[in-house]
């Protein structure tokens, strides 16, 4: 497990890799199992619990509140295409505007 884990990113671990990281220490067991001929099949390993080391916990947790303040931000600043439509429309001159078609029957 710590030959693994020591090869990835903390995040990756704490979050969206986790599958992966779970099959990698499976396969690294079994191969280890099968080469001391014991005899042991290993079905699954799952991770229970994954925490940053205490020593920088505080800090782990600043990065990812910075992380979530930047994603915020750069949200806030992208318009909707609605609304950006909308505004180009409405800053057109009253000129430059096209009539609507009006259909004949």
């Amino acid at each position: 497990m710590r030959e693994v884990v020591g090869k990835n990113p903390i995040e990756s671990i704490l979050t969206v890799n986790r599958d992966a990281i779970q099959d990698e220490v499976r396969a690294l067991m079994q191969s280890s199992l099968d080469a001391y001929g014991a005899g042991v099949a290993v079905t699954r390993i799952q991770m229970q619990k994954a925490d940053p080391p205490p020593q920088v916990l505080d800090a782990y947790r600043d990065v990812q509140a910075a992380r979530t303040d930047q994603t915020a931000c750069a949200t806030r600043r992208r318009p909707m295409p609605t609304r950006s439509c909308r505004r180009r429309r409405e800053a057109q001159p009253a000129s430059s505007k096209k009539a609507k078609p009006t259909s004949r029957r």
